[in-house]
């Protein structure tokens, strides 16, 4: 049985998490055979938004077919822990496959885990992450990058893509499909797909009737 596990830490973006955590529940209440584990550093965490996360656990000792959910946050605003690294280290080192939603991205990279891989961030990230992280290879104009055991998505929503890429690999796209409908989002933007809507490159005009 797989096992989604959220790694949260103090200042975490909530869209992030909450997105793909919302897919996976469905799928669980759908039939799928997994586990969801929501785990940090301490038993509550605020969230950037200010919401009091609780009830909190340690990150379990990690296996083949687990995987490890890292969400985004602001570097204006937030410094994650340096302890990440070593547990996402950690969990890679045990098989444990390796996702980040926007500039978790980072995250990742501090841990050593994009050294060699393509990746990709949020778009208004994407040059800060390659200056930071060198030997990365960030791609640009993606909604996800899979890379080996180690995953990367843009920004926000995008985390909810992701996620229903990862069940339809589980359970097939039939199945992914009725998630799609539980949660009234299209079934699931590619992998390829843009990360700018083509539509809103021209709505800069404003108009009401014309949206």
């Amino acid at each position: 049985m797989p096992r989604m596990m959220f790694l949260l830490y103090p200042g975490f973006e909530l869209l992030d998490f909450s997105g793909p955590a919302q897919v996976f529940h469905d799928a669980r209440k759908l039939g799928m055979d997994l586990e969801i584990l929501f785990c940090g550093s301490q038993e509550s965490l605020v969230s950037e938004q200010g919401l009091v996360v609780a009830g909190l656990v340690s990150l379990p000792e990690t296996r083949p077919g687990d995987w490890v959910f890292v969400p985004g946050f602001s570097p204006e605003i937030t410094v994650p822990p340096a302890s990440l690294s070593a547990s996402l280290r950690r969990a890679a080192s045990h098989g444990a496959r390796i996702v980040s939603t926007c500039t978790g991205a980072f995250i990742l990279g501090k841990a050593g885990l994009l050294d060699g891989r393509e990746c990709t961030t949020h778009w208004k990230r994407q040059a800060q992450l390659r200056k930071a992280q060198p030997l990365a290879r960030v791609k640009e104009h993606c909604i996800f990058v899979e890379d080996g055991p180690i995953v990367t998505c843009g920004g926000v929503t995008c985390g909810i893509d992701l996620a229903l890429y990862l069940v339809e690999q589980i359970s097939g796209p039939a199945f992914t499909l009725r998630i799609a409908r539980e949660l009234n989002v299209y079934i699931r933007r590619d992998s390829g797909h843009s990360l700018n809507s083509v539509f809103s490159d021209y709505r800069n005009h404003g108009h009401p009737g014309i949206h």
